[in-house]
Formats: structure tokens, sequence, C-alpha cells
């Protein structure tokens, strides 16, 4: 399948158009699920546990999603292709297409980039905006013509360390969808709690211990700030650790032995 096929399951129309060259630029009642068989969108797909567990529950909705990876990181190396190659295999397995990557221009493609790549010239995301990721992701979607349909994002809201981080309307779906607005969006964006998930240990519960559901949410990446392991202190680990034990749910991730993260999954 080319890269225009696998675009234009973003939305409904032909959009190889526009995309074809680089671009120039917790515990709360779970929601009613909405119908919404035969609507087509994309997901922000990372591999990690929120967008995968967030591309089955969208999925079982009648979603047919189309995984876009955003290569986001300056120092492009080992780190990057990791989680790059892992969340290729799980975002086909989740979503059944084949994942879209947006990076930097580049003299030479790497082979593990795949073969459905777009340039865009808004990537790598600067530090001193990190807390603009998201937003800095929209962005790259609405230069695709990728923005006017359904936008799916994995994040649970703008709580307090969200808020103390500067962070909060880049993880919250008012946020979000301000700026999806703002930016000439015509899309809609969902996130986690469109699916009556509010914390990672609730999207555990809504996709269910099954084999294959248990298979896939196990096998996503938590931070590589280690490269080989995932840190297990930060947010992210700990979070993660903390989800699995509340679910029940037996945590594979190779954390550091003695972090918090690696002494939650022995416990």
């Amino acid at each position: 399948m080319s890269v225009e096929e696998i675009l234009k399951l973003a939305r409904p129309g032909s959009i190889a158009a526009r995309t074809s060259q680089a671009s120039g630029a917790g515990k709360s009642k779970p929601a009613k699920p909405r119908k919404a068989k035969g609507k087509k969108g994309v997901v922000l797909f990372s591999g990690g546990l929120d967008s995968v567990g967030l591309a089955i529950l969208a999925k079982r909705q009648g979603y047919d999603l189309t995984p876009v990876f955003m290569s986001h990181r300056a120092n492009v190396g080992n780190v990057t292709k990791k989680e790059l190659t892992a969340a290729r295999e799980l975002a086909k397995r989740a979503t059944g297409n084949t994942m879209v990557v947006f990076k930097p221009k580049a003299k030479r493609l790497a082979d593990w980039y795949g073969p459905a790549v777009q340039y865009t010239t808004r990537l790598p995301v600067p530090a001193k905006r990190k807390n603009w990721r998201n937003r800095i992701f929209l962005d790259v979607l609405k230069d695709a013509g990728l923005a006017d349909g359904i936008v799916l994002v994995g994040v649970f809201g703008g709580g307090e360390r969200a808020a103390q981080a500067g962070r909060a309307s880049d993880v919250s779906k008012k946020g979000l969808s301000a700026y999806l607005k703002k930016i000439g969006g015509k899309g809609t964006v969902l996130t986690a709690e469109d699916f009556g998930t509010r914390d990672k240990e609730a999207v555990l519960r809504a996709v269910g211990n099954r084999k294959r559901t248990r298979e896939l949410l196990t096998a996503t990446e938590s931070c590589l700030m280690y490269f080989a392991k995932p840190c297990g202190n930060c947010w992210s680990c700990v979070d993660r650790a903390e989800a699995f034990q509340a679910a029940g749910w037996e945590d594979k991730t190779g954390y550091r032995p003695k972090s918090t993260a690696g002494r939650l999954a022995k416990g």
C-alpha cells in the first residue's frame, strides 16, 4: 500500500496531492460509548500504553484509524529506532493499518523508518517548546491535510502535575480542541476521556485482560531514557507500573531493577 493510499484512510476524499510532498511547515464513571462505525481518523501513535490502548478502544467503536508516528527528537539515534520499530508492529496489530511516520528532512533515510514517511519542517520539537509537543503535532497534521477528521490523542487531561509543568493545554481535550480550531483544523479531537478512561489503570481495565490485548499492552514502551532500559523513576514509568499493579496485570517492562517502578513490578 502506498503512502497516499494509507493517508486516504484519515478522512473522506483524496488527500494525496497535499501529502505526497514534504509539508512546509482516574477512576470515574465510564463514558457512554459513542457509535462511530465507518468514521475515519488518525491516532497519534507513540507505541506507549496510552496510544495503543486508545487505538484498541477506538477500533472497537468502529473507527478506522491511521496511526501516525511523530519523529520529534532532535538527536535521532537508537532511542528513536527502538521506539519506532516497536510502534510500527503494535500499530499494525492494534489498528490493522500501516503506520505513517512524519520526520524532519534528512539527506539519507534509514531503512528502519519504513515505507510510509512524510517530511515536515516543524520537527524536531525544540527543547524550549516541549510543553507544546502535541500542539505542534496538530500543526503537522494540519499541514498534511489530516486535521479535518477525527484526531485521537492519548492524553488524560490537564491535572495538577501537568499544570505545574506548564503542559495543561497540551494534554487536555479542551486545550487541544481549542488549538486545532485556532489553526483552522475542522476535525474533532478525541482523547482518553471520550472512551471512559481517565488514567492508565482505566485503560488496562477497559481493554480487558484477554490474551491478545494483554500481549499488545505489555509489549508497549515506557520511557527509553537509559536506551536499553526504561529509567523506572520518571512519571511515565511510575504511572505505568502503578497502573499494571492496580489492574492486576503482570508488568513485564524492563525497568532498572532498583528504580521505583522496578520495585513495583516485582511486588
